[in-house]
């Protein structure tokens, strides 16, 4: 058996190679569990917040978080653009969009609200 950068983390060793390996495997890992988690339910999340349902009311009702949601969406570009399309279809068009205090206080998480929040 090869012994690989996360095995010689596993062993003790800290430098930068088995850093590196052993970061990689359990990023890895945690992506795995990501989408396992979601899968069962991903698509019913996506019809809900395109029906226009709050996107910490409708993780909630299916057993994950909103930041489960997003955390995903930084690293899986489909998941990211399908995310961001079922919170447009489902947004509130009477909200004034863009703007963070339609993030702040009227709970808006589209993409545009998210931007300006976060600018």
């Amino acid at each position: 058996m090869p012994i690989t950068a996360n095995s010689r983390w596993r062993k003790g060793d800290r430098d930068a190679g088995a850093r590196e390996g052993h970061n990689e495997q359990t990023r890895e890992m945690r992506r795995a569990w990501a989408v396992a988690a979601l899968a069962p339910v991903e698509e019913q999340i996506l019809a809900a917040l395109a029906a226009g349902g709050r996107i910490a009311e409708v993780a909630e009702a299916h057993g994950v978080t909103s930041v489960a949601l997003h955390g995903r969406a930084s690293w899986d570009v489909d998941w990211s653009r399908r995310l961001d399309a079922a919170l447009m279809e489902g947004r509130d068009e009477t909200l004034d969009h863009g703007r963070r205090g339609t993030y702040r206080h009227q709970g808006c998480r589209c993409p545009e609200c998210r931007a300006a929040q976060h600018s």
